[in-house]
């Protein structure tokens, strides 16, 4: 006798497979191929395969590789119009040349990290002056007192006598440069590595100092930094103790944006490190009506207006992924250009990667992280796309400070559930 249960069950399987469902079952997540599934009893729907994937993979040397895996429209337009400097993946700096996009180990120091993606940075400007003065502290802009200085170290490249051994020779020894302008709030950064580190050393701005004598050791470099606004401020380095000793590469001063880190090193004194706009044609890559997008990121800081990580629509407004940051907590949102949703508090992206998702359609519009439950508004049916953009909006501003890497948008809008799955730590 025909066991008509069975009979039924293979039909409906049949069916379900001519329609893009595959028999399986997994838990909901991503797929090393992109996609994304959902446990089913007996099946899994394969719920849509991406219709853009970009890894932003290390092609070494500090270069990232830009070609999508999955695209229909697989062409980067990448403008960058000066050189930057980056973290390589043994830990040393590096710096890559004009129009090219950067790859970046995570990191403010010179140990080996863990790979971040694409580097992604608005414009900064050096104001330490003149040029040999950034890594060459025995020029005469840099002040002495009771500090001896010579250029010997190794740098953060890896190169021999490029970096200054600072010591001093009583207490309360320093070295200090004057930037004659009026109180604004800046940003002091420099390398150090500690030869003799017996008190405190401290960074200075005017009278503002800090000690960063507990984030130094003796054998890789660390970027330290002071935050301050001070009329004419003299910058630079003050050591408690006769006979301390650090070496010092990179000395930066820069304008300092809500709670900026230290931008990447600038190497030439009062030019223009610019900002990194990196865009995709949206044709076959995006649908404005729905969609689902992904990303792995990390974020130095971002402004009250809003960074976008990735982003398309018109002037740059409707990001998909973008985030508003602060010390405590992080919120990420979607805008449609009409309506707005924020999710806080999710974890925060200055101390590791971390997944966020988004999604648009008819259901809504649905944004989250870390795997918590999506936070959801109203949807007002377009997008607007007239680009995608990877760390900026489609009018290249909004720039994203930081790493984004393993990007996916799927042409279809997924779950709440399935949107949380996807972020799981």
């Amino acid at each position: 006798m025909m066991n008509y249960n069975k009979l039924i069950r293979a039909i409906l399987v049949c069916s379900l497979l001519f329609s893009g469902w595959s028999v399986e079952a997994t838990a909901q997540s991503l797929r090393t191929d992109g996609s994304i599934s959902s446990q089913l009893p007996y099946i899994t729907q394969t719920l849509y395969r991406p219709t853009f994937v970009l890894p932003l993979d290390d092609l070494g040397s500090g270069v990232v590789n830009l070609v999508p895996t999955i695209a229909a429209s697989p062409t980067p337009t990448f403008i960058r119009a000066s050189v930057a400097w980056t973290k390589l993946s043994s830990g040393l700096w590096g710096q890559v040349t004009t129009g090219t996009a950067r790859s970046s180990y995570l990191g403010r120091d010179t140990a080996v990290g863990a790979y971040g993606g694409y580097l992604s940075e608005p414009a900064g400007i050096q104001l330490v002056t003149p040029t040999a003065a950034i890594r060459d502290m025995t020029d005469a802009s840099w002040v002495k007192v009771t500090t001896t200085v010579a250029k010997t170290c190794t740098g953060i490249d890896g190169s021999a006598n490029s970096a200054t051994l600072l010591t001093a020779t009583a207490p309360a020894a320093t070295v200090l440069q004057t930037l004659v302008a009026a109180a604004s709030a800046r940003t002091y950064s420099v390398f150090l590595r500690c030869i003799l580190c017996t008190g405190a050393v401290s960074l200075m701005q005017g009278a503002t100092a800090s000690d960063i004598s507990a984030q130094l050791n003796s054998s890789t470099y660390t970027r330290v930094q002071l935050n301050a606004s001070v009329l004419n401020s003299a910058f630079g380095l003050r050591f408690a103790n006769s006979s301390d000793s650090v070496c010092a590469d990179f000395n930066q001063f820069e304008a300092l944006v809500a709670t900026q880190f230290a931008s990447s090193p600038m190497v030439s004194a009062g030019a223009v490190r610019a900002a990194d706009v990196l865009s995709y044609a949206t044709a076959g890559n995006a649908d404005a009506t729905q969609g689902t997008c992904y990303a792995e990121v990390t974020a130095n800081w971002t402004t009250s207006v809003n960074s976008i990580a990735v982003g398309f629509g018109a002037g740059g407004l409707m990001g998909t992924i973008k985030a508003s940051t602060g010390v405590l907590s992080t919120q990420i949102n979607i805008n449609d250009g009409t309506s707005n949703v924020t999710k806080a508090p999710l974890s925060d992206m200055f101390t590791g990667i971390r997944k966020r998702a988004s999604c648009w359609g008819g259901a809504g519009m649905f944004i989250t992280g870390d795997g918590a439950v999506p936070a959801t508004t109203v949807f007002d049916g377009d997008m607007g796309s007239v680009a995608i953009g990877i760390g900026c909006g489609s009018d290249s501003l909004r720039q994203w400070s930081g790493t984004i890497a393993n990007v996916r948008i799927y042409p279809r809008q997924v779950t709440s559930a399935q949107l949380s799955a996807m972020t799981a730590p």
